[in-house]
């Protein structure tokens, strides 16, 4: 069973929630306004249960790159119920049998610089 694991971004540092070994862990105190469900979905990133091939655990907001196939971000697709890399018509799903060729190489929250070399639905 995969853990069920969320982050967020929040003043420059990474907050850890979830269901992890069958136990909730709740998202530590901080001395910051609280945020609203929207913001804390547009800073947050789930799990996605995979590891890249340098150990590193994939979240969704990751960007990637894939060795075979260019730099992706990591999202969950609602259509397909599942995490991607890329955009329509031309995606990739997010596959443990292809983790030895993803390598983490930042985030869109820490370097969004990176977002600039993305590969998206116009040149896959």
């Amino acid at each position: 069973m995969r853990e069920i694991k969320f982050r967020v971004y929040l003043g420059g540092s990474w907050f850890y929630w979830g269901f992890i070994d069958d136990e909730f862990r709740g998202l530590p105190s901080t001395n910051r306004e609280p945020l609203s469900i929207d913001e804390m979905r547009e800073r947050s990133g789930q799990y996605t249960g995979l590891h890249d091939k340098n150990g590193k655990e994939i979240y969704e907001g990751d960007i990637v790159d894939r060795e075979d196939k260019g730099i992706y971000l990591v999202r969950w697709e609602e259509k397909c119920a599942g995490f991607i890399m890329g955009d329509e018509p031309n995606w990739h799903w997010l596959k443990k049998d292809y983790s030895h060729l993803y390598s983490i190489i930042g985030n869109r929250f820490e370097n969004p610089e990176l977002l600039e070399e993305v590969k998206w639905q116009t040149d896959m």
